[in-house]
């Protein structure tokens, strides 16, 4: 069996019937994220979450559940979710942040289910964290071997502490949770369902249809999460690392994907990222040949020198402190040359 994750995008209203045509009886554990945006500018339940819990206003509350009735109605998912979403608000006015934003995914799970007739996890269960909210491994191996060769959906993000409580890995944990139950129920493949085609050599929302990379390595994949890219968690490569199970990063639409297994991506060239830190747009260039890299780092760095407060070259990764996102400018440099 295999596991599957699908992010936010995967389970907005409208796309939901792609993840269920793509589920079989292959597929051990189903891992899902809140229901995601309908359109560009639209609001991320979690967001939602988190302002209801500041502000308790009931404007805000409407919307949440306008998309989960949105959800149930496009779907037709057999669930009584005006009942889920009442038990929901009351536990929220009692709860601390952690549970609040936890009700996307476990309502998106409990949707999910209904909507596959698999069994519903709850992920408190089973996502162990101690009272300060730190990760308990152990007990989370434990707990989560017991559930090796059951279909079920769960939902990722979030576990449960010692207390009663509930715990949340940061934004993006939801890849975490994917990776534990892949692992510990000794899935052979964790799929990881996202709105890109895989990893691609640029951030496609900055560069035109960008190249896929067929395959990459645990390592170059957890420096390019490190550095910017936001296809997959960094802190979800180390379990399938330590497992040796591969994951694949594919699109819900259809595609192959990038696998990320011990095989590195062997390019000159293998992917350009960008972040912001301390104020400034941190580019980077994951590469296989450092000496041209250097250079090329070096020609970009002159022709935008104005905006360049300083340049670190290093054998496999080189960046650009700017004041601006040079992305644009080093994919051209070096995949346009």
């Amino acid at each position: 069996m295999y596991t599957a994750k699908f992010g936010g995008t995967a389970t907005a209203p409208h796309n939901l019937k792609y993840v269920l045509s793509l589920i079989d009886d292959n597929m051990g554990a189903v891992v899902v994220s809140a229901c995601g945006r309908s359109f560009d500018g639209d609001e991320k339940v979690t967001d939602l979450l988190n302002l209801f819990y500041v502000t308790r206003d009931e404007m805000v509350w409407r919307k949440i559940e306008a998309k989960y009735r949105r959800l149930v109605e496009i779907n037709g998912i057999n669930v009584d979710i005006d009942k889920l979403l009442a038990e929901k608000k009351r536990n929220m006015c009692g709860n601390d942040r952690a549970y609040c934003l936890s009700v996307g995914e476990e309502l998106t799970a409990k949707c999910v289910a209904a909507a596959t007739g698999r069994e519903y996890v709850e992920a408190a269960d089973y996502i162990c964290f101690d009272e300060g909210g730190r990760f308990d491994y152990r007990e989370t191996k434990r707990r989560v071997e017991t559930l090796a060769n059951q279909k079920f959906v769960v939902g990722g993000f979030y576990g449960g502490k010692r207390d009663g409580g509930r715990a949340t890995f940061e934004r993006g944990g939801g890849d975490i949770s994917g990776a534990i139950f892949a692992v510990w129920t000794s899935a052979t493949l964790y799929e990881n369902y996202t709105d890109v085609d895989g990893v691609c050599v640029a951030n496609p929302r900055c560069v035109f249809c960008p190249k896929v990379l067929p395959r990459i390595s645990y390592g170059q994949m957890r420096l390019l999460g490190s550095c910017g890219a936001e296809v997959l968690h960094p802190s979800a490569v180390d379990l399938p690392q330590k497992a040796a199970l591969p994951v694949v990063v594919k699109n819900f639409w259809g595609s192959c994907g990038t696998t990320v297994y011990n095989y590195p991506c062997v390019d000159d060239v293998v992917s350009v990222t960008c972040r912001k830190t301390d104020g400034l747009y941190v580019t980077s260039v994951l590469h296989n040949l450092p000496d041209m890299g250097a250079r090329a780092i070096a020609d970009i760095a002159r022709d935008v020198k104005n905006c360049v407060a300083r340049c670190e070259l290093s054998r496999d990764i080189s960046k650009i402190y700017a004041s601006q996102d040079l992305t644009v400018e080093t994919y051209n440099a070096f995949f346009q040359a």
